[in-house]
């Protein structure tokens, strides 16, 4: 059951926010269209004056991730020719990316003031309401969301239809049972720009999420979640630091409670190579349910603990990851306590129209510290988990030329995911395999 609802809550947070926030496309894509054509800085010194030459540059560094490299040239281009409008845009461009609003704020005007078409001045003039919003010190973002999704092997039964208990391995008789889930995510986020030099802002978080079974109601799921935290930006990087607590009930019962405390360290956000550090502290408090009466002995603490790389060198127009993860499980029973380690593979492919395809690879394995009696007096659980998933979503307004669809509806994004996962184990009871396909509707709405 516990691999269920993980899965699932993995499913829903992702799907209500980080999905939302990689469909938003902005108006300048095609000014920010990159090239294949590979122009180095050995080439510019060879025609400096060159302004086609300095653009070919600028775009294939953005095309490369190096948003700095891409904003010098610019600035050489405008020191010689400060009149070249598109030049100009495509510097503002740049440095709004790069969260430079201030100075995107000088060159956007600078724009408005000089001689372009009707069309390039609405798009400025977007920006400038964008940068407006940025610069408020009080940011409020409110996301919800509903879906259905399918699992073939709901109830977690056995590969081999086989349990052990007392060191006896049995026919057990259960089979698997699919099932289909309607669910409903909400989640709304207060964020207060502290008035520091450098960016840093206080954010409080609440997030909730319903998951309703068609026929294993046993299974009926509720997540409540609450996170208080800061955001600063230093010279070694960005760093996030939060706590939070949730609680988690089964069929109308609380099933686990957790306090914690997360941090995560990002090493020169949105270079070509950006590494990063997180760490994730939990008290985890179970109660029994029925089926899972044995639940209280995994009360206790959890540490995790993930070092990563990603960069946007190896595709283009999309974002490639690697990490590594490391876990400890303390429990009352000892049993129940494992260490684990891991290994992920992830990469995001961003299309025409704010399309985006996610696709990810995972392993796992712990390790428990002693054997279950009630399972077999001399086996230490030992299990490997393979995970793979693959996300297609899309903003609805990408589906209708000519932008007729209604403005409330334009960025309501929709996702389809199909995941496997594969549990394997040196007791059977624990070896156990799940096909799940999901597809999700959400809106995200900013103040």
């Amino acid at each position: 059951m516990k691999k269920i609802i993980l899965s699932t809550i993995s499913f829903v947070l992702i799907s209500g926010v980080s999905f939302s926030a990689l469909a938003q496309s902005d108006a300048g894509g095609q000014l920010l269209e990159t090239t294949d054509r590979e122009v180095t800085y050995q080439d510019l010194l060879k025609d400096p004056d060159n302004v086609e030459l300095n653009i070919l540059y600028a775009r294939y560094q953005i095309s490369q991730g190096n948003l700095t490299d891409a904003q010098a040239a610019l600035e050489r281009i405008l020191l010689m020719h400060p009149d070249v409008s598109v030049v100009r845009m495509l510097y503002g461009l740049v440095l709004f990316r790069l969260d430079n609003l201030v100075d995107a704020e000088v060159e956007f005007n600078k724009l408005l003031d000089s001689d372009i078409s009707d069309a390039d001045k609405a798009l400025v003039q977007g920006y400038l309401e964008q940068i407006a919003s940025k610069q408020k010190r009080t940011h409020i973002t409110l996301t919800g969301g509903f879906g259905v999704h399918y699992d073939n092997n709901r109830n977690s039964a056995t590969k081999s239809g086989q349990l052990s208990l007392i060191d006896v391995t049995f026919a057990s008789g259960v089979k698997k049972k699919s099932d289909i889930g309607a669910m409903l995510n909400a989640s709304a986020e207060i964020r207060y720009d502290l008035g520091f030099q450098r960016p840093q802002d206080a954010y409080g978080k609440i997030s909730l999420m319903a998951d309703q079974m068609a026929n294993q109601r046993a299974q009926n799921m509720f997540l409540g979640r609450i996170d208080i935290g800061t955001t600063m930006q230093v010279d070694i990087g960005k760093i996030d630091i939060s706590t939070n607590i949730s609680k988690i009930n089964v069929d109308r019962k609380a099933y686990m409670t957790t306090y914690g405390a997360h941090a995560r360290w990002d090493a020169n956000p949105g270079e070509t190579y950006t590494p990063y550090v997180e760490g994730t502290y939990q008290y985890q408090f179970y109660n029994g349910l029925q089926g899972v009466t044995a639940a209280p002995q995994k009360t206790g603490n959890r540490w995790d603990g993930k070092v990563g790389l990603q960069t946007t060198s190896l595709i283009k127009n999309g974002i490639s990851g690697v990490s590594v993860n490391y876990t400890v499980k303390q429990a009352r029973k000892t049993h129940n306590e494992f260490k684990g380690y891991g290994l992920g593979l992830d990469h995001t492919q961003v299309f025409e129209k704010g399309r985006f395809l996610l696709g990810r690879l995972s392993f796992n394995k712990d390790a428990y510290s002693d054997p279950d009696s009630f399972i077999s007096s001399a086996i230490k659980r030992s299990d490997k988990r393979y995970g793979a998933s693959i996300t297609a979503g899309a903003p609805l307004g990408s589906f209708v030329e000519n932008n007729t669809m209604p403005s409330a509806l334009n960025d309501v994004i929709i996702t389809a995911t199909v995941e496997r996962s594969d549990t394997r184990s040196n007791i059977v009871n624990y070896e156990y395999n799940n096909w799940r396909s999901q597809f999700m509707i959400n809106k995200t709405i900013r103040f």
